[in-house]
């Protein structure tokens, strides 16, 4: 027998087990990559969505200061409201007065990967 035999005979390839051991693992780790990008997809809009929520109320912020003490127009609340609307996902905008002349600002969506709506706050003194 040649030396090429003799090696073949020795090293006959992977057996059946180590091949579906090494497929296993393979699968485990494409799962678990497939898992961590649908993740980061779910934070990464949670995200956005809390962003615009925050640039929304700064808007109102703005607008109320705007006016420096006097009253905002009804008008301009509800094109405000509209806006809260238009870009969150059941987007919803309200005002509260609070102590000592203080108001609140809240901005409550609906996250699609949630069941619970979720708020932002903002107290400021106009």
């Amino acid at each position: 027998m040649d030396r090429r035999t003799v090696y073949l005979k020795e090293n006959g390839g992977a057996s059946l087990i180590e091949v579906l051991v090494a497929s296993l693992l393979l699968s485990i780790g494409l799962v678990s990559f497939a898992l961590a990008q649908s993740s980061s997809v779910i934070r990464s809009a949670n995200s956005v969505s809390l962003f615009q929520a925050e640039l929304l109320a700064d808007e109102w912020v703005a607008i109320v200061r705007a006016h420096s003490g006097h009253t905002v127009p009804g008008g301009q609340y509800a094109a405000w409201q509209d806006q809260v609307e238009q870009m969150l996902v059941d987007g919803q905008g309200a005002v509260l007065s609070g102590p000592q002349g203080s108001q609140r600002v809240e901005v409550q969506w609906q996250p699609r990967h949630r069941q619970q709506p979720t708020v932002y706050e903002q107290i400021f003194l106009p």
